[in-house]
């Protein structure tokens, strides 16, 4: 019996992990775009440098690795994460 709940465990433990691949969605979906996101898709993958062009009056946020992220939320925020390789991976609203 105790080899049968280990062997469940260990099978659990397997299925639960989550490879660094698999992550939030590039963009949000339908109703979940309240920011526009999807308009700026073509962002994706582009070196951050090109952020300097969008226009100052937008409210939107870059978030690169290792920065302090508040808690607060705005649906019409764009957020804009940004790799250690300067280069845009995500966009997402709030």
């Amino acid at each position: 019996m105790r080899r049968f709940v280990l062997a469940l465990l260990l099978l659990g433990a397997a299925c639960a992990q989550v490879s660094a691949e698999d992550g939030p969605p590039a963009l949000p979906q339908g109703a979940d775009d309240t920011c526009d996101a999807a308009a700026h898709a073509d962002l994706i993958g582009q070196d951050a440098g090109v952020l300097s062009a969008l226009p100052a009056s937008r409210m939107m946020r870059i978030i690169r690795p290792d920065t302090a992220v508040t808690m607060d939320y705005f649906a019409g925020r764009l957020n804009i994460d940004v790799d250690a390789g300067e280069r845009i991976v995500r966009l997402h609203c709030g």
